[in-house]
């Protein structure tokens, strides 16, 4: 079990962490959701005990490691784009855990297997240096598993991947994660991976987790609107009345005629995916609603957009913060 408490950080006048707090457990993928300088990686190197926090405790096990040393704790950090010995082949930098460790076993099995769940059996010759970014972040992650962690640390592993291998790589960290009982702490700042992943989200921004939560819990209720406004592949449409903010996504929004929650224009069509997405101009603001039906509203057409009422998120206006 990984137990973080309070962990603080800064970089002269620039908070990068503050007052972090969250509980990761065996056979538990959590991920940590953020965007491009919201804290991420400098969290799990905090962790990692490659950065010292300026405030806070971190336990492993039962154990307080604020102050150990990267070597001494009993995790695996993967970074952000690998870290490889680029004059090794990818054999010897899978390897090379195997060989400080002592291993018992056939060190050449153990690669090879991982080589294989990984699709680089016909790179293991290569030189790291040689390896395209998403060989070598595969090599990396290869590596990390190949230390049998009791916990894993992991940068975005899956952001140099492409989509059919992007899949394949976090099945095999999901299943070597539960297979073998072992905490792992995921960031991302990708959506899809972060749902894909997760049993809990912590949602990251600016430094602090703003909802720590069950992956549907955070899409379908938000804890603030600056949650709602980050999390999904498409924001969550917001719109201001009175004295709140009223939240709903896209796929919870009716295009009908006749009596409707608002009226409006639609401005843009786009496909995302296997849905079409219209943008509809509305006295509220602009709304977002995935579109049914084999033939769409055209552009410049004038609908009518109907809530689920029961999709309905509600923000107090002036504190953002979920009712």
């Amino acid at each position: 079990m990984l137990s973080v408490r309070g962990i603080s950080k800064r970089y002269g006048a620039r908070v990068a962490l503050d007052a972090v707090s969250l509980d990761v457990f065996g056979r538990e993928p959590c991920v940590v959701l953020g965007a491009s300088g919201a804290g991420k990686s400098t969290l799990l190197r905090v962790i990692a005990g490659v950065e010292r926090p300026d405030s806070g405790s971190i336990e492993m096990d039962g154990h307080t490691v604020t102050t150990m040393l990267p070597q001494h704790r009993p995790a695996s950090l993967l970074p952000s784009g690998g870290a490889l010995f680029p004059h090794l082949t990818a054999f010897e930098n899978l390897a090379f855990p195997l060989r400080v460790n002592g291993a018992s076993g056939s060190i050449r099995a153990q690669v090879i297997e991982i080589a294989e769940m990984l699709r680089l059996r016909d790179h293991l010759a290569t030189p790291a240096r040689l390896l395209s970014a998403g060989e070598q972040q595969r090599v990396a992650l290869g590596r990390a598993l190949l230390r049998s962690p009791r916990m894993l640390l992991l940068d975005e592993p899956a952001a140099h991947l492409d989509p059919p291998l992007r899949e394949t790589v976090r099945k095999s960290i999901l299943e070597t994660a539960r297979d073998r009982g072992v905490p792992m702490l995921y960031v991302t700042h990708d959506h899809e991976d972060a749902f894909a992943v997760a049993d809990r989200i912590a949602v990251l921004i600016d430094g602090r987790i703003a909802q720590l939560d069950t992956a549907r819990a955070v899409y379908d209720k938000p804890a603030s609107v600056e949650v709602a406004r980050f999390v999904g592949p498409l924001p969550m449409n917001l719109f201001a009345r009175e004295t709140e903010v009223l939240g709903i996504r896209a796929e919870h929004i009716m295009v009908v005629q006749g009596d409707a929650d608002l009226q409006g224009t639609v401005i843009d069509s786009a496909l995302i995916g296997a849905s079409r997405v219209l943008s509809v101009q509305t006295n509220a603001g602009r709304a977002r609603v995935v579109a049914l039906g084999s033939t769409p509203p055209a552009l410049g057409m004038t609908v009518g957009l109907r809530f689920a009422p029961e999709h309905v998120r509600r923000f107090d206006a002036v504190s953002g913060q979920a009712k």
